[in-house]
């Protein structure tokens, strides 16, 4: 899925001159519609992709440190989460315009969401569930058997994920 959004990505880049300097940009018009549908199937890729790696991450330290029901539970429900923001965001991102054809062509009729505060929303509510899955393994890391240095570095080393 990843290798998907990739290639969509990068075409997606070229057909809009992202990352070129503006004296390489021909002057010439262009039909940005190409360009746009690129962008809108990247969205659809990379939020679930996103949710899925979390989610992924979430059963490993579900299984690693599990043991006691809280903590179980915190996990669960914090994966279902997860997942009922990946559902949501995937509509919310289909449904940006209606028609879908709107995204790329605004001269259709029809109408289409906030984007900008779309954007904004999905992305805090993106960070606050990264930032407690960040949290997790640092609860099994206070719990382990070692020297305090050693928690010290494995939770700095954890944490290095919010850069």
């Amino acid at each position: 899925m990843a290798a998907v959004e990739s290639i969509f990505s990068f075409a997606m880049m070229k057909l809009q001159y992202l990352g070129v300097h503006a004296w390489q940009v021909p002057t010439a018009l262009y039909d940005p519609k190409i360009s746009l549908i690129l962008n809108y199937i990247v969205v659809m890729l990379y939020n679930p992709e996103l949710a899925l790696v979390k989610s992924s991450v979430l059963f490993f330290l579900l299984r690693l440190g599990g043991f006691q029901r809280w903590f179980r539970l915190t996990i669960q429900i914090l994966n279902w989460s997860n997942i009922a923001l990946m559902v949501s965001v995937l509509f919310a991102s289909v449904f940006t315009c209606v028609p879908v054809q709107k995204y790329w062509n605004r001269s259709t009729p029809g109408q289409c969401n906030n984007e900008a505060l779309q954007y904004l929303v999905t992305s805090g509510l993106t960070v606050l569930t990264d930032i407690l899955v960040l949290v997790i393994p640092i609860k099994i890391v206070v719990q382990l058997q070692v020297p305090n240095k050693v928690k010290i570095v494995l939770c700095c080393l954890l944490c290095s994920g919010i850069v």
